[in-house]
């Protein structure tokens, strides 16, 4: 029976080793890249200007097989013709991934939290939002039809 005590500890200490330093070395490596690299990867989804001021890695979520991210300070700019302030801005926006898809090279959302979001909405002097400048901003032009 001690024994088995004994490898259960073990076994329990090596987990806590284990994700710990996978942890906390990822949390590094994430602060000083994560929010540069996701501001990059808006700035080129996005025909506006993007900002945040960093990001990091959710240790309990870690912990628990469900990696969760924090980001800090979201800025989401106005298309041009609007004012100058953020079309959107959150203080925090935190987002938790399924595990397995990640390891599969998918990246599926299971939950997304934003902490004090404000969106400010304004109309040109033709009627349409900013939001709506956006959107048409991000529409893809339509494939050309195939010559028969």
């Amino acid at each position: 029976m001690k024994i088995a005590i004994k490898i259960a500890l073990g076994f329990f200490g090596l987990y806590l080793v284990l994700m710990l330093g996978s942890g906390l070395a990822i949390r590094v490596l994430l602060s000083t890249t994560l929010g540069d690299r996701i501001r990059e990867s808006a700035q080129q989804s996005l025909p506006v200007e993007v900002s945040l001021s960093g990001g990091s890695l959710d240790l309990g979520q870690w912990m628990l097989f469900r990696p969760a991210l924090a980001l800090n300070d979201l800025r989401v700019g106005n298309p041009s013709g609007y004012g100058d302030g953020p079309l959107l801005s959150a203080d925090r926006v935190f987002a938790r991934a399924g595990l397995f898809s990640l390891l599969q090279g998918e990246t599926r959302v299971s939950a997304i939290e934003i902490d004090a979001p404000v969106l400010h909405v304004e109309a040109n002097q033709s009627g349409q939002t900013n939001i709506e400048a956006l959107l048409k901003a991000l529409e893809k032009p339509d494939a050309p039809e195939p010559d028969v």
